[in-house]
């Protein structure tokens, strides 16, 4: 495996296959595949022999042994030994039905003896529906790293050799370097992969990449969370890719639906429309189609590529087809904004995890044969096991559930309870059992839950909804991923799939976040914000041998940028001239962090969002500010509780001594983009050209600049460069480096950026250098390495930014120098503490409001959860 093989070269292959005893009665052979040029010919070759194939994975001799037992191949495909042998068993006519071409394992890894019987006239239809919507042309190369017997990998090795293209077929992980050095050498169009593949790539760094071959990527195998889908559509869009997100079932060879790319950003939850030559419709319990939009009903499926039906006897092998008619035992509706089909549920005691079908039956099955009483349900996102053992065996639990049903263990969620919950039947309460995995009330949502799971290093235990573990002593460092971000963002987090964004992020925790998360992550990456918790905790869990400098630690340029801008306002105001510059260069770091974190948001015009984090870190710390000091001096300046003092020549004479017009520029930047995405091609541009976009922005707000002396010189005048016209394109160039991804981009960046410096402060070569020599280390150096100890001040002092900006001037005639320099430090020192002490009590006080709401949740909540 590894170098690309076509349609002409199987053939070939296939010609080279001589069984050790050629029979004239149909054969039935059993194909161990193991990705590899050998499995791959003798597939071609038996079915186009007219022979019926049984896929089974490599590597499980005990599902080997348990086929031939049942099923009593006549040929066995295999490495053995270290060759590729065929072994035959036997020559009796086992009475294969003459359509019978494949049969596939339906469960995945649980070892049921069930398989569906697909004819060759079920492979050819799906292969010939997805080279249509798929446009699959003879000059298309798919990267194939899905095994053949899966029927995700299957259709991808039929679809491709139907149209005469290529297949590079590779066991390597999508996390193995050296498996994006084979997609270039390769000269690979396309990309398919899991749910599993796709957060493996989110947090490998594969969306910093450049595969100037890349045409396609498509997406199977369960359910891809919309936050990801999101991700890789906007990826996608930017590059010119096509991204399909698609469904189906094994039972119909296996694709049934697929979602247009074009619909990939707006609707991301749905599975679309069926594909060409199928129909897909709702029914009721009854049989009754559904129509109308938001209705839930089973998904059924009607198509030439819909399975002859079930084998679990060698007897069903002689079985004719049944009707073309699959009731996929999936729920679902139809979206009432696109009119695409959504699966909202699982009807059947059936999961999809990692791209296989879990039995819940069969894993409680083995679990009992281990001496284990368990019940087994949870969702597309994580297997929930609930038992009646004790919490000190839930680890043990844990690892036996995964490895039954063949998934990692941070798959799997363990709950306990002392009886089970009942209906009145006496029958298990399933729904009751399936509430025990849900999110606390008031937990984050912005995807269904899945409990988070503590690593084992961290020595956590499964935690019910992703609550903090109750145990927990007070003052304890957390540890884990998760309860590291729960601890900063006072919240809890329902999802391990969610991100730092999801759940709440934004650029005044950021500060904390990072500089916290390097503790268990050394290597931590630029885009942690966007990467799931999983992920991020994978990687702190893979870094925990990385050796650590005891004197060094290597920080987001963001943040110390964010610790120094302030500390030089301060030392400006206090001491030389030529330090100027540190304002405007956190208008600059303002707009660099909208975007970082509020991007996504304002592209899809979810200003909700954007404006209650905004009031929440910057607007109400300002009102407070405002109105105790204006109340403590005489009156509060109704201009500046409006926002608006900067223009009117108010924000120093009312309230002398604070800084105002700086959160006001920003409040009136943040309107502007706002009233920009009102232009339908504006959101689109932030979607799929960002940085085209973002320079477009920049443009018009340096224009506003050049022309404000010309058309009303009266505000430059009045307000000396505060106003809005005058700071809005340090914002807009914030949002420009912040797009600014490959080397081209950072160098019209980093030019920008030198240009409009020198334009716009011109002789003023304090904050020209300012300006330009922060903008150019974030353009283009992620991160900068400190002294550890430096640590603690970086991260009080860039979380405080805010704080020490407004209140350090709260001492009139302090802004005159004196000729004393431990004067004029102890005035910075003073000035800053001022400002930590205010961001630490309005820290104290988020605290206390959210201890206040937990508690009247838990008040109006009525029963507890079960938390273990």
């Amino acid at each position: 495996s590894g170098q690309p093989v076509r349609r002409g070269e199987l053939r070939r292959l296939a010609a080279t296959w001589t069984p050790p005893a050629e029979g004239r009665v149909k054969q039935l052979v059993a194909i161990v595949c193991d990705r590899s040029r050998n499995a791959l010919r003798d597939l071609v070759c038996a079915l186009a022999s007219g022979h019926t194939v049984i896929l089974l994975p490599p590597d499980a001799p005990d599902f080997l042994r348990r086929v031939e037992q049942v099923f009593d191949p006549h040929i066995v495909a295999a490495q053995e030994g270290g060759r590729w042998v065929l072994r035959r068993r036997h020559e009796r006519d086992l009475g294969l039905h003459p359509e019978l071409a494949l049969m596939l394992p339906t469960s995945g890894s649980t070892g049921e003896n069930k398989f569906v019987r697909l004819s060759y006239a079920n492979l050819l239809a799906n292969a010939r529906s997805i080279v249509q919507y798929l446009g699959l042309q003879d000059d298309d190369c798919a990267l194939m790293n899905l095994p053949p017997h899966y029927s995700y990998g299957l259709s991808i090795v039929t679809s491709h050799l139907l149209c005469g293209a290529s297949i590079c077929v590779t066991a390597r992980s999508v996390s193995d370097e050296r498996l994006w050095e084979l997609f270039e050498q390769a000269g690979c169009t396309s990309i398919s992969g899991v749910p599993h593949s796709y957060e493996l790539m989110a947090a490998s760094g594969f969306l910093e990449r450049t595969l100037p071959t890349l045409r396609t990527m498509t997406q199977a195998g369960g359910r891809l969370p919309p936050a990801l889908a999101t991700r890789f559509a906007h990826w996608c869009g930017q590059r010119g890719v096509r991204f399909f997100i698609m469904y189906g079932q094994t039972e119909a060879s296996p694709r049934i639906a697929y979602l247009p790319p074009e619909a990939a950003i707006e609707h991301p939850g749905c599975i679309g429309r069926p594909v060409p030559g199928g129909e897909l419709s709702l029914e009721t319990p009854q049989g009754e189609r559904i129509r109308d939009p938001g209705v839930e009903g089973e998904l059924v499926y009607r198509g030439p590529n819909v399975m002859m039906g079930y084998a679990a006897a060698v007897a069903d092998l002689a079985s004719p087809s049944g009707p073309p008619l699959l009731r996929t035992g999936d729920l679902g509706m139809i979206d009432a904004d696109s009119g695409f089909f959504r699966i909202t549920g699982r009807a059947s005691r059936f999961l999809k995890l990692f791209g296989l079908r879990i039995s819940l039956d069969e894993v409680e099955r083995q679990l009992e044969r281990q001496g284990l009483e368990v019940i087994c349900t949870g969702t597309d996102e994580q297997l929930g096991v609930v038992t009646r053992r004790p919490a000190s065996e839930h680890g043990s639990i844990r690892e036996l559930a995964a490895d039954a049903a063949g998934i990692p263990p941070h798959g799997v969620a363990v709950r306990g309870v002392s009886q089970w919950p009942l209906l009145a039947s006496g029958k298990p309460d399933h729904a009751a059992l399936k509430a025990l995995f849900a999110p606390a009330p008031g937990a984050a949502a912005a995807e269904p839950a899945a409990a988070a799971e503590p690593s084992a290093a961290a020595g956590g235990v499964p935690q019910a909804g992703g609550q903090r573990p109750s145990q927990e002593p007070a003052g304890a460092a957390p540890e884990s991923v998760q309860q590291i971000l729960e601890h900063l963002l006072h919240t809890r987090i329902g999802s391990p799939r969610m991100s730092f964004k999801d759940v709440g992020g934004d650029s005044m925790t950021y500060v904390l976040a990072s500089i916290e998360l390097q503790r268990v992550i050394p290597n931590l990456p630029r885009d942690w914000p966007d990467r799931s918790i999983a992920s991020l905790q994978a990687m702190a869990d893979g870094g925990a041998s990385v050796q650590r400098s005891r004197v060094f630690q290597a920080i987001d340029t963001s943040v110390l940028i964010r610790a120094v801008a302030p500390l030089q306002v301060v030392c400006f105001h206090f001491g030389p001239a030529w330090l100027a510059g540190g304002a405007a260069l956190l208008l600059l770091v303002v707009g660099y962090n909208v975007a970082r974190f509020m991007l996504d948001h304002i592209a899809h015009d979810r200003w909700g969002t954007v404006l209650r984090g905004l009031t929440l870190r910057i607007f109400l710390p300002y009102w407070l500010v405002v109105g105790i000091y204006g109340v403590t001096h005489g009156g509060v300046s109704l201009p500046d509780v409006l926002l608006v003092g900067n223009f009117l020549g108010t924000h120093q004479t009312d309230l002398t001594g604070i800084e105002t017009w700086f959160v006001q520029a920003i409040a009136q930047a943040v309107l502007a983009l706002f009233l920009l995405t009102r232009l339908p091609f504006v959101r689109e541009g932030l979607r799929r050209r960002p940085f085209a976009t973002a320079l477009g922005i920049l443009a018009l707000a340096s224009a506003v600049r050049l022309l404000e002396p010309i058309v009303a010189p009266q505000l430059l005048a009045q307000n000396e460069g505060r106003e809005f016209t005058w700071t809005f394109w340090l914002f807009a160039l914030g949002l420009l480096i912040h797009a600014a991804r490959t080397p081209r981009a950072r160098i019209v960046a980093s030019v920008a950026l030198v240009g409009l410096a020198l334009a716009f402060y011109p002789g003023d070569w304090g904050r020209t250098l300012t300006i330009t020599a922060g903008g150019l280390v974030l353009v283009w150096i992620d991160r900068v390495t400190v002294p550890r100890l430096a640590i603690p001040a970086i991260m009080v002092i860039g979380s405080a930014s805010l704080f020490i900006y407004l209140l350090h001037l709260r001492a009139p005639g302090w802004q005159t120098p004196t000729t004393d320099w431990t004067v004029d430090l102890i005035r910075v020192a003073i000035g800053v503490g001022i400002g930590v002490v205010g961001w630490w009590l309005y820290e104290r006080l988020g605290d206390l409001v959210q201890r206040l709401g937990a508690g009247l949740r838990r008040s109006a909540g009525g029963q507890q959860r079960v938390d273990l």
